[in-house]
């Protein structure tokens, strides 16, 4: 009777490595990180988007050191869009809101480790302090030369606007207008989007794809958990307190399998 217990105890451990080892692989989402902040939190409100520079140079210096690679938005939409192999332990790297703090404490530490990363910023705030947030942001000349040294710039809205909260016509010109002002200012193609606080619909991703964009982020909104819509792209969120554990989780693969799926609106 026992030898009977244990040989259907084996069984049923080999077919769920089995089952494991051939479902998991098709389950595998190679993980966008989303920052926004780079500096000390002011506020208990801002301590949710920001990580410190001390916490980033680790997180930065934990991907370098672990082998992961660090792809540009380029390849990343490419081989997603080709529907090819994506190399192993590969991960994207993406800021939000263009804060003059993504140039002076994330953009030395991203040359240090030869790390690309996209920044989608707002146009019209760009040399401004922006009120909502109260912190200033990037100018022209500092987006013009990061552009020039592996950071992807791309538009995050003219004012940032919630998009699924205004009308059509005002959500189509944050849109097109955001891109015309960047690549006008940069010189260079914009071909990416960051909705606001992660929020669309169908239609708002309809008036992304027709204003030329090749893709769109989005924060953890939208039932694609594959990551296979270039235009509701899920990003993941490092938190100032991820240690080198968590950190592994996030760029896993898998985080998308426990993360509860949220409204796109």
């Amino acid at each position: 009777m026992l030898k009977d217990i244990r040989f259907w105890a084996g069984s049923a451990f080999a077919v769920a490595v089995i089952f494991l080892a051939c479902w998991l692989p098709g389950k595998f989402v190679v993980p966008v990180l989303m920052y926004h902040s780079i500096g000390i939190a002011g506020t208990e409100r801002d301590r949710a988007n920001t990580v410190s520079p001390g916490s980033f140079d680790r997180q930065m210096r934990f991907i370098k050191e672990s082998g992961y690679r660090v792809l540009t938005v380029d390849e990343y939409v490419e081989i997603t869009r080709s529907g090819g192999r994506f190399p192993p332990k590969s991960v994207v790297i993406t800021f939000d809101d263009g804060l003059l703090d993504n140039f002076t404490n994330a953009y030395p530490v991203l040359i240090k480790y030869g790390i690309p990363s996209a920044m989608f910023v707002p146009s019209a705030y760009v040399g401004q302090v922006n009120s909502g947030w109260g912190q200033p942001q990037m100018s022209w000349d500092q987006l013009r030369a990061i552009s020039a040294h592996g950071v992807t710039v791309g538009s995050h809205t003219s004012t940032h606007r919630y998009l699924p909260e205004i009308s059509p016509d005002a959500a189509r010109g944050q849109i097109v207008d955001s891109k015309a002002v960047l690549e006008g200012k940069l010189g260079r193609r914009v071909d990416y989007f960051a909705y606001p606080s992660g929020g669309f619909s169908e239609g708002i991703k309809a008036m992304v794809r027709e204003a030329g964009y090749k893709a769109a982020f989005t924060t953890n909104r939208g039932e694609d958990r594959s990551n296979r819509d270039l235009y509701e792209l899920k990003r993941i969120r490092p938190k100032d307190t991820d240690g080198s554990i968590v950190l592994w989780m996030k760029l896993s693969g898998y985080y998308n399998l426990i993360r509860d799926a949220q409204n796109p609106y």
